[in-house]
Protein backbone atom coordinates (compact mmCIF):
# COMPACT_ATOMS: atom_id res chain seq x y z
CA UNK A 1 0.00 0.00 0.00
CA UNK A 2 2.84 2.54 0.61
CA UNK A 3 4.12 2.66 -3.07
CA UNK A 4 -0.05 3.34 -4.18
CA UNK A 5 -0.01 5.66 -1.05
CA UNK A 6 3.18 7.29 -2.99
CA UNK A 7 1.62 7.14 -6.38
CA UNK A 8 -1.63 9.23 -5.80
CA UNK A 9 0.23 11.35 -3.24
CA UNK A 10 -1.77 10.04 -0.19
CA UNK A 11 0.00 11.07 3.02
CA UNK A 12 1.96 7.64 4.40
CA UNK A 13 0.07 7.98 7.84
CA UNK A 14 -2.90 6.86 5.63
CA UNK A 15 -1.85 3.02 5.05
CA UNK A 16 -2.20 2.52 8.39
CA UNK A 17 -5.87 3.93 9.20
CA UNK A 18 -6.78 2.02 6.39
CA UNK A 19 -4.92 -1.59 7.76
CA UNK A 20 -6.51 -0.73 10.49
CA UNK A 21 -10.18 -0.41 8.72
CA UNK A 22 -9.61 -3.07 7.16
CA UNK A 23 -8.10 -5.22 9.95
CA UNK A 24 -4.58 -6.26 8.31
CA UNK A 25 -1.68 -4.21 10.17
CA UNK A 26 -1.01 -7.51 11.86
CA UNK A 27 -0.34 -8.92 8.08
CA UNK A 28 1.48 -5.88 6.92
CA UNK A 29 4.08 -7.25 6.52
CA UNK A 30 3.84 -10.83 5.27
CA UNK A 31 3.62 -11.35 1.46
CA UNK A 32 0.41 -11.26 0.16
CA UNK A 33 0.23 -14.66 -1.54
CA UNK A 34 0.61 -15.79 1.91
CA UNK A 35 -2.98 -13.81 2.38
CA UNK A 36 -6.31 -15.63 2.67
CA UNK A 37 -9.24 -14.72 -0.15
CA UNK A 38 -10.91 -12.62 2.16
CA UNK A 39 -7.75 -11.54 3.25
CA UNK A 40 -6.87 -10.06 -0.28
CA UNK A 41 -10.08 -8.58 -0.65
CA UNK A 42 -10.22 -6.59 2.38
CA UNK A 43 -6.26 -5.59 0.82
CA UNK A 44 -8.20 -4.46 -2.32
CA UNK A 45 -10.93 -2.05 -0.79
CA UNK A 46 -7.94 -0.36 1.21
CA UNK A 47 -5.97 0.07 -2.15
CA UNK A 48 -9.07 1.17 -3.69
CA UNK A 49 -9.95 3.58 -0.73
CA UNK A 50 -6.12 4.85 -0.88
CA UNK A 51 -6.90 8.06 -2.69
CA UNK A 52 -10.36 8.88 -1.44
CA UNK A 53 -12.46 8.08 -4.17
CA UNK A 54 -15.97 9.64 -3.39
CA UNK A 55 -17.73 6.58 -5.98
CA UNK A 56 -16.03 3.20 -5.62
CA UNK A 57 -17.23 0.36 -7.85
CA UNK A 58 -17.33 -3.47 -6.14
CA UNK A 59 -17.23 -6.07 -8.94
CA UNK A 60 -18.70 -9.45 -6.88
CA UNK A 61 -17.08 -7.94 -3.41
CA UNK A 62 -17.68 -11.38 -1.32
CA UNK A 63 -17.07 -14.09 -4.21
CA UNK A 64 -15.82 -17.24 -2.88
CA UNK A 65 -15.59 -15.53 0.36
CA UNK A 66 -16.16 -17.55 3.61
CA UNK A 67 -19.27 -16.22 5.38
CA UNK A 68 -17.08 -14.60 8.50
CA UNK A 69 -15.00 -12.84 5.44
CA UNK A 70 -18.08 -11.64 3.60
CA UNK A 71 -20.04 -10.37 6.50
CA UNK A 72 -16.66 -8.10 7.06
CA UNK A 73 -16.43 -7.09 3.61
CA UNK A 74 -20.32 -5.82 3.59
CA UNK A 75 -19.64 -4.08 7.24
CA UNK A 76 -16.64 -2.50 5.57
CA UNK A 77 -18.86 -1.37 2.47
CA UNK A 78 -21.51 -0.33 4.95
CA UNK A 79 -18.80 2.03 6.98
CA UNK A 80 -17.68 3.48 3.95
CA UNK A 81 -21.26 4.25 2.63
CA UNK A 82 -21.84 5.91 5.78
CA UNK A 83 -18.81 8.00 5.84
CA UNK A 84 -20.76 9.34 1.98
CA UNK A 85 -18.89 7.35 -0.32
CA UNK A 86 -20.98 6.01 -3.22
CA UNK A 87 -20.70 2.80 -3.66
CA UNK A 88 -21.64 0.98 -6.97
CA UNK A 89 -21.88 -3.06 -6.56
CA UNK A 90 -22.34 -5.83 -9.13
CA UNK A 91 -23.22 -8.66 -8.05
CA UNK A 92 -25.09 -12.01 -8.08
CA UNK A 93 -25.67 -12.06 -4.56
CA UNK A 94 -29.59 -10.80 -4.36
CA UNK A 95 -29.22 -11.39 -0.72
CA UNK A 96 -25.90 -9.01 -0.36
CA UNK A 97 -28.13 -6.66 -2.91
CA UNK A 98 -30.43 -6.08 -0.40
CA UNK A 99 -28.27 -5.91 2.54
CA UNK A 100 -26.00 -3.60 1.14
CA UNK A 101 -27.89 -1.22 -1.58
CA UNK A 102 -30.46 1.53 -1.45
CA UNK A 103 -31.34 1.26 -5.13
CA UNK A 104 -31.18 -1.71 -7.29
CA UNK A 105 -31.03 -2.32 -10.95
CA UNK A 106 -31.70 -5.43 -12.45
CA UNK A 107 -30.36 -5.82 -16.18
CA UNK A 108 -31.54 -8.29 -19.07
CA UNK A 109 -30.07 -8.72 -22.21
CA UNK A 110 -27.59 -4.95 -21.52
CA UNK A 111 -30.82 -3.06 -20.46
CA UNK A 112 -32.13 -2.00 -16.99
CA UNK A 113 -35.31 -3.93 -17.00
CA UNK A 114 -36.01 -2.72 -13.67
CA UNK A 115 -34.68 0.06 -10.97
CA UNK A 116 -35.87 1.10 -7.48
CA UNK A 117 -35.67 0.29 -3.63
CA UNK A 118 -34.68 -2.89 -3.00
CA UNK A 119 -38.43 -3.07 -0.84
CA UNK A 120 -40.46 -1.36 -3.63
CA UNK A 121 -38.87 -3.61 -6.31
CA UNK A 122 -39.71 -6.95 -3.84
CA UNK A 123 -43.18 -5.26 -3.39
CA UNK A 124 -43.97 -4.68 -6.60
CA UNK A 125 -42.84 -8.17 -8.32
CA UNK A 126 -42.82 -10.41 -5.19
CA UNK A 127 -45.37 -12.53 -3.79
CA UNK A 128 -47.51 -11.48 -0.79
CA UNK A 129 -48.90 -14.53 0.68
CA UNK A 130 -48.92 -16.03 4.21
CA UNK A 131 -48.93 -19.53 5.12
CA UNK A 132 -51.85 -19.85 8.57
CA UNK A 133 -51.25 -23.22 10.94
CA UNK A 134 -54.50 -23.14 12.53
CA UNK A 135 -55.04 -24.97 16.08
CA UNK A 136 -55.98 -27.97 14.81
CA UNK A 137 -52.83 -28.20 12.82
CA UNK A 138 -53.79 -27.10 9.19
CA UNK A 139 -51.39 -25.48 7.29
CA UNK A 140 -53.09 -23.15 4.79
CA UNK A 141 -51.81 -20.58 2.02
CA UNK A 142 -53.27 -17.31 2.03
CA UNK A 143 -53.55 -14.64 -0.48
CA UNK A 144 -52.57 -11.23 1.56
CA UNK A 145 -54.14 -9.21 -1.76
CA UNK A 146 -57.30 -11.04 -2.01
CA UNK A 147 -60.34 -10.00 -0.21
CA UNK A 148 -61.45 -13.38 0.34
CA UNK A 149 -58.35 -14.38 1.80
CA UNK A 150 -58.44 -11.74 4.45
CA UNK A 151 -61.48 -12.27 5.75
CA UNK A 152 -60.66 -16.19 5.77
CA UNK A 153 -57.62 -15.09 8.29
CA UNK A 154 -59.99 -12.33 10.26
CA UNK A 155 -62.29 -15.55 10.77
CA UNK A 156 -59.74 -17.48 12.28
CA UNK A 157 -58.35 -14.97 14.52
CA UNK A 158 -61.92 -14.14 15.61
CA UNK A 159 -62.00 -17.65 16.33
CA UNK A 160 -58.47 -17.87 18.27
CA UNK A 161 -57.41 -20.65 15.82
CA UNK A 162 -54.16 -18.93 14.95
CA UNK A 163 -51.16 -20.32 15.73
CA UNK A 164 -48.57 -18.91 13.43
CA UNK A 165 -48.82 -17.00 10.33
CA UNK A 166 -45.14 -16.56 8.15
CA UNK A 167 -45.52 -14.16 5.51
CA UNK A 168 -43.91 -14.98 2.24
CA UNK A 169 -42.30 -11.42 1.08
CA UNK A 170 -41.15 -10.96 -2.11
CA UNK A 171 -37.02 -11.84 -2.53
CA UNK A 172 -34.85 -9.72 -4.93
CA UNK A 173 -34.03 -13.54 -6.38
CA UNK A 174 -37.69 -13.77 -6.89
CA UNK A 175 -37.49 -10.26 -8.72
CA UNK A 176 -34.65 -11.38 -10.87
CA UNK A 177 -36.03 -14.20 -12.18
CA UNK A 178 -39.57 -12.65 -13.00
CA UNK A 179 -37.76 -9.76 -14.81
CA UNK A 180 -34.10 -11.51 -15.79
CA UNK A 181 -33.89 -14.87 -15.82
CA UNK A 182 -34.47 -16.97 -18.78
CA UNK A 183 -33.49 -20.67 -19.60
CA UNK A 184 -29.98 -21.69 -20.47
Amino acid sequence: LRVFADLYGAPRDRVGRLLDRVDLTEAAKRKVKTYSSGMKQRLLIARAMINEPKVLMLDEPTKGLDPTSAREIRKIALELAETGVSILICTHYMEEADELCDRVAFLSNGKIVAIDTPQELKLRFGSQTATVLLTDRTSHLIDLTTPGDAARLSGWMAENQVLTVHSHEGTLEDVFVSLAGRPL
